[in-house]
């Protein structure tokens, strides 16, 4: 078995959130711009606009995607059970190399909140797999 667990990071809906006045205040101080929209669900592989370290990043993330799709695919044929991990929320699952691994294989889809299984926080989690073996992850 093969269990990758992309980062999420330019994908995560956490950069919805607004930030408090005084978060923001802080940030300021210390000279950190706060998280920007990278993703909108309008454009999943990242904004069209984007520039600089926000334009690199999204185009790093993008590439450890098409890379995660091909040993994805590599594996199956390989007859190798693959599972995928990322948050439930996050527009990973929507970008081009996830849609086009689920049409070659839709798999199985489990989702569960992350303390269920140990985790510190309740966190819910998308745990994909080519074959039901984690459907009993079903618990949120």
């Amino acid at each position: 078995m093969i269990h990758f667990a992309p980062p999420c990071g330019t994908c995560s809906a956490a950069r919805k959130r607004r930030l408090a006045p005084a978060v923001l205040d802080r940030l300021a101080s210390d000279g950190i711009t706060p998280p920007q929209i990278l993703r909108p669900e309008a454009f999943p592989m990242g904004l069209p606009n984007l520039r600089g370290l926000d334009a690199m990043k999204v185009q790093l993330a993008n590439q450890l995607y098409w890379a995660t799709n091909r040993l994805v695919k590599l594996a199956l044929s390989l007859n190798i059970r693959v599972s995928i991990e990322n948050p439930t929320n996050s527009l990973f699952w929507r970008t081009d190399p996830m849609l086009d691994l689920f049409e070659v294989c839709p798999g199985y889809m489990s989702n569960f909140h992350s303390c269920m299984m140990g985790g510190e926080r309740d966190k819910q989690t998308a745990w994909w797999c080519n074959d039901e073996f984690f459907n009993s992850f079903n618990l949120a």
